[in-house]
């Protein structure tokens, strides 16, 4: 299976600025195990969503965050994330 690319919403980025090295580390190397299982990683549909592609996932403890799955792309694209 190919990995999907992620790329994160203007409000993610700007979170994940705010996280110290090793936090950001650490959520960049979530965010490569969810590139290769998006559905995967313990992920759950988000409430509500509408579809099974709107989905939401703790990121090795550092965050959580909301996403949108593009299958036809490869693309993942983080639309919310809350650091611990």
């Amino acid at each position: 299976m190919s990995a999907y690319r992620v790329q994160l919403t203007d409000a993610v980025k700007a979170e994940v600025d705010g996280m110290s090295a090793g936090t950001r580390r650490t959520f960049e190397s979530g965010l490569g195990d969810l590139a290769r299982d998006p559905y995967g990683c313990d992920s759950r549909p988000y409430p509500g969503g509408g579809s099974d592609d709107h989905r939401m996932t703790h990121i090795r403890g550092v965050a959580i965050i909301t996403y949108q799955i593009s299958r036809g792309l490869l693309l993942i694209t983080v639309v919310q994330a809350v650091a611990r």
